[in-house]
């Protein structure tokens, strides 16, 4: 059996014969030599089977990633800067906030391809400056009550340091009393010269205001709870009052005690 390429249809053809031998193509009818065995072409390869085209991807340039730093660092630290408003650092960090916000939009204006996160830095920007405006309101509203009542409570003890001195001064008067007894108003003991007017004018009284009430008739021998001065329940916000008792302390009375202090005494205002 002789296998060989027909050179008219190209295809292959099995021969039965010897080389040399004339054969019809039984394909194309075609009378052909059977080759010698040099000349018989081999067989050819078996046909690849194609399949369907495949879609090639391809990646996508995104060009380099954008730079976030600046605004994500605005937004971070303003947002600390608001959330401890009250203190000193906070807001320091909130200008932080607003420098860096800025630049951050700056940046991302002039080359937005580079530089991403406007947005980002716009919220970084708005809490920077609302810690900025807000933090100054909400320190002066919880210091200012502070600083007031401070201030009360310094004029208190202005009030008590003048009855004190007051105190002494009655009882310089009272050793030179035949009967030891303490003078019969107060303003004799700015006429005497042992005390000033201004000790007997409370801080947080209106200037000119009599805010002490005295109680006459008491001597060095009296009993050490005699209450000889008090202040005018008005003198305080109707908190209470200085009182100066008979042996020279002074307390500032309040509530109950105070209001019974006053209604027991009839004490003239000086």
């Amino acid at each position: 059996m002789q296998n060989f390429v027909c050179p008219s249809c190209r295809r292959l053809i099995a021969a039965p014969t010897a080389p040399g031998t004339l054969v019809r193509c039984p394909l194309c009818q075609a009378r052909v030599v059977v080759p010698t065995t040099e000349g018989a072409a081999d067989a050819p390869p078996p046909p690849t089977v194609l399949g369907p085209p495949s879609m090639v991807s391809y990646a996508h340039y995104e060009g380099p990633a954008q730079s976030q730093g600046l605004a994500t660092a605005s937004l971070v630290i303003g947002l600390v800067g608001l959330v401890g408003i009250l203190f000193m650092p906070a807001l320091l960090l909130s200008i932080l906030a607003v420098i860096f916000g800025a630049i951050a939009m700056s940046r991302a204006k002039r080359d937005p391809k580079r530089y991403g996160g406007r947005g980002v830095a716009i919220a970084g920007l708005s809490t920077g400056v609302t810690a900025l405006v807000l933090g100054p309101m909400v320190i002066a509203l919880v210091l200012f009550p502070a600083l007031g009542r401070a201030r009360e409570l310094s004029k208190r003890t202005v009030c008590a340091a003048n009855l004190r001195g007051v105190a002494q001064a009655m009882y310089v008067y009272a050793m030179s009393d035949r009967n030891s007894a303490f003078p019969p108003d107060l303003n004799t003991l700015v006429r005497n010269g042992l005390i000033t007017p201004k000790q007997l004018q409370c801080p947080t009284a209106a200037p000119g205001t009599k805010c002490y009430y005295y109680v006459p008739g008491y001597t060095v021998n009296s009993a050490p709870s005699a209450v000889l001065i008090y202040e005018d329940p008005l003198t305080h916000q109707g908190e209470g009052g200085n009182t100066l008792y008979q042996d020279g302390h002074v307390t500032f009375e309040q509530g109950v005690k105070f209001n019974n202090i006053v209604s027991a005494n009839k004490g003239k205002a000086n």
